[in-house]
Formats: C-alpha cells, structure tokens, sequence
C-alpha cells in the first residue's frame, strides 16, 4: 500500500519530504551515473524505509526530485 507522502520544510525553493518506497524509481533515476553506476543507494534504499529510527528526507523542486 503506497504510504501518503508526508511534507517536512520548504526552504530556498525546495520543499522537503520524507521519503517514501514508492519514491524508489525517481531516486533510482537521479543516482544511475553516481560512481560509474556503483552507487551504494540502489543496495541500501529499501531497507532505509523499514529502519524504525532512519529518517530519510528527499528534495522537490517543481514538483521533481
């Protein structure tokens, strides 16, 4: 079930939220050229969103990451 996204902060343009699972292709999509495609996120993003003391904040601005 999609989790409602949940808005932190606005600042400078940007508005702040907490991320999501369902974010995963859009984060996924910005992290590909990061480290010649060997970028640890892909590997750690999922279990971010199962850790009860993790906080993990994305950034919009437009509406895009």
């Amino acid at each position: 079930e999609a989790m409602e996204a949940q808005f932190v902060e606005e600042r400078d343009g940007l508005t702040f939220w907490l991320a999501r699972p369902q974010d995963y292709d859009e984060v996924m999509a910005i992290s590909q050229e990061i480290y010649q495609g060997n970028d640890y996120l892909p590997h750690c993003y999922q279990t971010w969103m199962t850790e009860p003391d993790r906080v993990v904040i994305i950034a919009r601005r437009n509406g895009r990451l």
